[in-house]
């Protein structure tokens, strides 16, 4: 789950997520649909987002998004009208 990986990421314990699950992060623990699944579920998928992030850390895996404006490459012009009758 990419909400773990994040806090995994940033360095929290699985006693850290456990106490905010009934606080500021309400929605987390409604993503399970009861409170036996998420006890049963919840430290196995800790235990993937601290691997994931560990075999992750101090690479780069984010896809080059050139946000840059374009430059003008010449195209097609049209030509030049006679302005004289």
């Amino acid at each position: 789950m990419a909400v773990l990986n994040h806090f995994a990421a940033c360095g929290w314990t699985l006693e850290q997520v456990r106490g905010e699950l009934s606080g500021q992060f309400q929605g987390l623990a409604s993503l399970y649909q009861s409170p036996a699944q998420l006890t049963r579920l919840l430290e196995r998928e800790w235990t993937k987002a601290l691997e994931f992030t560990a075999s992750r850390r101090g690479k780069k895996y984010s896809p080059k998004s050139d946000t840059s404006p374009t430059k003008p490459t010449g195209g097609h012009r049209a030509p030049l009208q006679s302005t004289s009758s």
